[in-house]
């Protein structure tokens, strides 16, 4: 009789095995049920992490950041996004895969970043304190872990560099219905060309040719933050952007002629998380200086486009980056009310300028040292890029949030609806050395030393007027040099951004003023 109940019991489980194989989906099938997942794709269609990035960023980002990376976990870097937080819990657990090597993963067990995204648990689900990811934001994630969570990129690359990037090929708005801001300006003298931000676009520009438009570039970013004209390699430079979600640096080459400019070549350089603040391409062309909002510093070699290097440089956001005339020091100011100075090759700091007692809103390299100007209009000049000792040249300005420009020893700063220019002055004088008293015989014959003592002189610069309206005043927002920062200063010509859309080509030289408007 147990004989018998034994052989009942086996045929029982036999059933069931057979019941539950059989409900089970071939291996050539693509599953998409509740309980599994297969998949049969080539190499070449497995998702990538591209495919989840703009998830990762847009909801698990802000709190897993190197910054603020709760529960010990970050999503800064592929890295860091596989690296286990305090649980020490696999974030991705192992996939399976039949003989033939087909991956074959299960939704429970597919490591805590999974569980914590599906469960319907709001203690333990992520987003915390927020809504749960779509169906088809979760169906993306489960996909990328089930074919073995593939990154395509460097490890160490931040995760915002991962987000697929739409470059558009049509304008936003076909034409402005009134003259837009200009936020960013960037001249090209050699090519008689301006370059201006519009809304998701750059509009090129002869302005010798009564600003006669030459090309409108659409941008990945809505809002561009800044525009770099580099006279070395004739490329020019985009900072644009959402602010804090996205941002992007792009180059963009161009194909000149006399009646229109075609677009040569254009690539990404930069993806990051925020608008870019201010870019700035070395003197000799080689590296790219990009100031962040979240106080990083990134130097991309323009080359290659690979990072040279990338630090938390400041505790608030950058204001400004410049360049030393050889290329080999790199300057910054911050909202933390400090300025620095780093090593262009490896961003090793020289030195931390930390006398300012408010934002430094600009700093610029002259020939010898450095000029930066604070929020309370207050200019400091610092005789080299090594000692934090600054000598105060100047106050009385209106309250300055915009960036300083150079030419030789000279600098350009707005002032209310004027362009104000100055110079630096050195003079050797003689002081007397401090007495000894303890050795009165010496002091009888007293001793002198040289010490060189800084004045600022100030030029004649340039009153923005509409001819339409003399009594009105223009407020400029931004300006740009043309690539003459050393030699002749007839070549110099400055390009000026107002806040009502008008645009300026100055030259301090023959003191020729062009008007245009930024309206396409």
């Amino acid at each position: 009789m147990k004989q018998i109940r034994q052989i009942r019991l086996c045929l029982f489980l036999f059933a069931i095995q057979s019941t539950l194989f059989a409900q089970l989906p071939s291996v050539d099938a693509v599953h998409t049920s509740d309980t599994s997942l297969l998949t049969t794709a080539p190499e070449s269609l497995q998702p990538r992490l591209s495919r989840i990035a703009n998830i990762l960023v847009d909801r698990c980002v802000g709190c897993h950041d190197a910054q603020d990376a709760q529960g010990g976990y970050s999503m800064a870097t592929p890295a860091s996004l596989l690296t286990p937080g305090e649980s020490k819990l696999p974030v991705i657990a192992p996939t399976l895969s039949d003989e033939s090597g087909r991956i074959i993963a299960f939704p429970k067990g597919l490591g805590e970043f999974w569980d914590r995204i599906s469960t319907s648990d709001p203690a333990f689900r992520m987003p915390k304190d927020s809504d749960a990811l779509d169906p088809d934001q979760i169906e993306d994630i489960r996909t990328w872990i089930a074919t073995g969570a593939k990154v395509d990129g460097s490890m160490d690359a931040p995760i915002e560099s991962f987000r697929p990037v739409y470059l558009p090929k049509e304008p936003k708005i076909p034409s402005y219905p009134r003259p837009h801001t200009v936020q960013a300006i960037a001249i090209d003298s050699v090519g008689k060309t301006l370059f201006t931000s519009g809304y998701h676009e750059v509009l090129v520009w002869h302005y010798e040719d009564n600003f006669r438009i030459a090309l409108r570039i659409p941008t990945p970013g809505r809002s561009i933050s800044d525009l770099h004209w580099d006279p070395v390699q004739s490329v020019l430079w985009i900072a644009s952007g959402e602010p804090g979600r996205i941002g992007y640096v792009e180059s963009i080459a161009l194909e000149p002629s006399s009646s229109h400019a075609t677009l040569k070549a254009r690539r990404i350089a930069w993806v990051s998380k925020d608008t870019p603040l201010d870019i700035s391409v070395s003197p000799s062309g080689e590296l790219l200086g990009i100031g962040n909002a979240d106080g990083t510093i990134v130097v991309v070699d323009t080359l290659s486009n690979s990072v040279r290097w990338k630090m938390p440089a400041h505790a608030a956001a950058v204001t400004s980056i410049d360049w030393s005339r050889d290329s080999k020091t790199l300057l910054s100011s911050s909202r933390d009310r400090m300025a620095k100075s780093f090593e262009a090759k490896d961003g090793t700091m020289l030195s931390s300028f930390v006398d300012n007692q408010r934002t430094v809103a600009s700093i610029v390299a002259l020939t010898k040292g450095a000029v930066a100007f604070d929020e309370a209009g207050t200019a400091r000049y610092y005789p080299n890029f090594t000692t934090p000792n600054a000598k105060v040249l100047w106050g009385g300005f209106s309250q300055q949030t915009h960036k300083l420009i150079c030419c030789n020893e000279d600098f350009f700063v707005i002032d209310s609806d004027r362009i104000k220019r100055f110079g630096v002055r050195r003079e050797e004088v003689e002081v007397s050395e401090p007495q000894d008293k303890d050795k009165p015989e010496e002091n009888k014959e007293q001793k002198k030393k040289k010490k060189t003592e800084f004045y600022i002189d100030e030029k004649e610069g340039v009153r923005l007027t509409d001819p339409q309206n003399p009594m009105g005043r223009l407020f400029p927002l931004v300006m740009q040099p043309s690539g003459v920062q050393i030699g002749d200063e007839s070549e110099l010509s400055i390009a000026i951004g107002c806040s009502n859309g008008e645009i300026f080509i100055w030259s301090p030289a023959s003191k020729k003023l062009t008007r245009g408007v930024n309206q396409p």
